[in-house]
């Protein structure tokens, strides 16, 4: 009987540990769906990102006090949460052992090196969600939560070991949002990696007494490697200050669809972490001995990168001095769509959908290349929009895309050009390809189809318009519904641009206009000014003409 009730008691007492947990878990979504409030006031970059932490670190803090002081009857000491003092040695690993992973891909893993010429607001951008949220906000809260609040909580019930290996598979499931989970090798090597992330963490919070060590390696990580100051990847999709695109498909450095943090040189880093947690004394004084052969050693490693990077891309170190389209601004294969869609941005916006215009959460859903074009909808985003990029220039018939934060965020009737400016991007292209005049940019077709009439409420823009405005500067128009395939290469090898108005189908769920500006053996080539994607292979007949209302043939007088 006395071996039945205590298994009976301590079964209970470990049903009432996991219910805590669950609380913990619970808390920390809450705050990170409250912060996101911040965003909804008129407030510039960086204040929103700072107010955003504030809400985030403020609402952990206020919860975990309240709920150790009311239900568990505790003190945050009793969770390692005291002064927020870290320890001089792991400040010092922190920037080491993440500077040492960025050395080892420049200095072995062949690549190409960029740094993007950012806008004001962009760079504002990267510098805030960088520091505060991926840094602060991150390491503060999250060591909190799973090293604080979870391991120690485990830790009575479970004992050291097991809280420490439990806690951070609990860490590891909210990283798992992040990564393509409908592939079991994506989501095991996710799961593996973080879990010794946490581990190494939870190592550094026993040996310390405390979170705030774990909390500066935690931040200083994602400053350095994992945030958007410089991004070490094989595809970018994010505004960065500086990429570095990996030539190898070896998963052991690409991390899969996790990216590096789950490679091998990343966990190699945290596994040595765990190491150091044994004995940081014995660490330290070695330190110390050797600290002027050490500084020398990383001197020798960066100088021998920047040797090695030239060496092997001779001039792929370049900066990017074009006018910064958009972040995505190149085809998507389906892995990188759907990588996307399971992405923490991504999600984010669908859960906060009901912040944003319908029209736009569809077409985002539709088309995951205006990711970056919805998230920043409600700032001051819009660019200068009176001069085409160089790259613009000096193409033949470049691409306009209406989402193009230059222009996409400006109205267009009740709605904005980047939701349904499709008619006038597409005369922009048209007219300057043909004329070669660079004002003739999508907000100006917008603003004199308004000015005149030629926007109507609830349809769009006026087929009226595709004739009317290209007279204007000498161009001939010829209208009609129907043309044959040989027809229609014929007009396209004599030098015309086709607008094509297409119905529901592969552009549109509604109403939507193309453009025809080529054809070869594989196809017509067209410029759709809603996506990469759709322009980046050719169109046969068979596709495009069941889903054509109306053609426009112009050519130049």
């Amino acid at each position: 009987m006395n071996m039945k009730g205590t298994i009976s008691r301590m079964m209970g007492k470990r049903v009432c540990i996991l219910f805590h947990v669950i609380v913990m878990y619970i808390i920390f979504f809450f705050a990170d769906w409250l912060r996101m409030f911040a965003f909804k006031f008129d407030i510039e970059a960086p204040y929103d990102e700072m107010l955003s932490v504030c809400i985030d670190i403020s609402v952990i803090l206020l919860l975990v006090w309240l709920y150790t002081k009311l239900i568990l009857k505790s003190s945050l000491k009793d969770f390692m949460i005291c002064r927020p003092l870290p320890e001089a040695r792991w400040c010092f690993i922190s920037v080491i052992i993440p500077l040492m992973i960025c050395i080892f891909y420049l200095y072995f893993i062949k690549g190409e090196l960029q740094i993007n010429n950012l806008s004001h607001d962009d760079m504002l951008y990267v510098f805030s969600y960088t520091i505060f949220r991926a840094g602060i906000c991150a390491g503060v809260v999250e060591e909190i939560i799973f090293r604080g609040m979870i391991m120690n909580l485990l830790k009575a019930s479970f004992g050291k070991p097991q809280s420490i290996l439990l806690s951070s598979v609990v860490f590891a499931t909210i990283h798992l949002s992040n990564t393509d989970t409908s592939h079991i090798s994506d989501t095991m090597l996710v799961l593996f990696s973080t879990t010794l992330a946490g581990i190494a963490l939870a190592c550094v919070a026993y040996k310390t007494g405390s979170v705030w060590s774990g909390a500066v390696i935690h931040g200083m990580y994602n400053v350095i490697v994992g945030g958007q100051l410089f991004e070490i990847s094989t595809e970018h999709y994010f505004t960065t200050l500086c990429d570095y695109t990996i030539y190898t498909g070896n998963s052991m450095f690409t991390g899969k669809s996790y990216g590096i943090t789950a490679a091998v040189p990343t966990m190699t880093g945290f596994f040595l972490i765990i190491l150091l947690a044994k004995n940081p004394k014995q660490f330290e004084n070695k330190i110390m001995k050797n600290i002027r052969m050490i500084l020398l050693f990383a001197a020798l490693l960066v100088f021998g990168a920047g040797i090695n990077i030239n060496k092997i891309q001779g001039e792929n170190i370049h900066i990017n001095d074009e006018i910064a389209i958009e972040t995505i601004n190149h085809a998507l294969s389906q892995d990188s769509i759907d990588l996307i869609k399971k992405s923490e941005r991504y999600q984010r916006i669908i859960r906060q959908q009901q912040y944003y215009p319908t029209r736009m959460i569809e077409d985002l859903e539709r088309n995951p290349e205006i990711l970056e074009f919805v998230e920043q909808y409600g700032k001051d985003k819009t660019q200068e929009s009176d001069v085409l990029a160089n790259t613009e220039k000096n193409e033949e018939f470049p691409l306009l895309i209406q989402w193009d934060s230059r222009w996409g965020y400006k109205p267009y009737g009740n709605s904005m050009i980047g939701l349904s400016g499709c008619g006038p991007t597409c005369l922009s292209m048209v007219v300057y390809s043909l004329t070669r005049d660079q004002s003739v940019t999508p907000d100006y077709v917008a603003e004199y189809s308004m000015k005149n009439g030629y926007y109507v409420d609830g349809v769009g823009t006026s087929w009226a318009l595709m004739v009317d405005f290209p007279n204007r500067y000498g161009i001939t128009v010829q209208s009609t519904e129907y043309l044959q395939q040989e027809e229609i290469e014929n007009c396209l090898h004599n030098g015309c641009i086709i607008i094509c108005s297409v119905g529901p189908g592969d552009f549109t769920d509604q109403g939507h206009f193309i453009v025809l500006r080529g054809a070869n053996n594989n196809g017509f080539i067209i410029n759709d000014p809603f996506s990469y994607t759709n322009s980046s292979h050719e169109w046969n007949y068979e596709q495009l003409q069941p889903q054509i209302c109306q053609m426009w043939i112009y050519k130049l007088e």
